[in-house]
């Protein structure tokens, strides 16, 4: 029950895997975990697979329904997006996340050429049509060397700033850290 991450291979091959009950306080979890469980039973919701429990069944987004979804719209009681969750769905062109999402582990995005996101100051964000800035994905330009989180944002993915040998100045929320 108090279980925070599920890494790659945990349940690998869990071939007669059925169901599984995630605890509420999960923040990680990788849709590698679950290669092989043929019989997992996903909660299916607007072309996304989820797995959750008795109270919130979309805690999870594992990953896409099949790789040729064009559009995405995350529950709006989804907490967490796997990583590798829509890795190499090269066609997915919109993703509407909710403002539950608090976490959007690793690589989930990798591959996904067609997605369209929110542009500002240099910044590629996904979010809401409330909140178009909720996460920043990634910086558009590689030789930025002062950036300016939206002040919209909540979260940053773990690989934003990566290939960007340039940047030396960070602002979140106008003051510098």
């Amino acid at each position: 029950s108090n279980v925070k991450s599920i890494k790659k291979g945990a349940f690998f091959n869990c071939s007669a895997l059925e169901t599984l009950t995630l605890s509420n306080d999960l923040q990680y979890a990788t849709k590698e975990a679950f290669y092989g469980c043929e019989k997992l039973a996903y909660t299916e919701s607007e072309n996304a697979l989820y797995l959750g429990d008795e109270s919130n069944a979309t805690l999870l987004l594992v990953s896409p329904k099949t790789l040729n979804e064009t559009e995405c719209n995350v529950s709006a009681s989804t907490k967490i997006i796997a990583d590798s969750a829509f890795v190499n769905c090269k066609y997915l062109e919109a993703l509407t996340l909710s403002d539950s999402i608090i976490g959007i582990n690793g690589t989930a995005f990798t591959g996904c050429d067609a997605l369209k996101y929110n542009e500002n100051e240099n910044g590629l964000y996904l979010g809401s049509e409330a909140n178009p800035y909720l996460v920043l994905i990634k910086l558009d330009v590689k030789s930025v060397e002062d950036f300016s989180v939206n002040e919209k944002a909540k979260i940053i993915v773990d690989n934003a700033f990566i290939g960007c040998p340039s940047i030396k100045d960070i602002s979140f929320a106008g003051t510098a850290d």
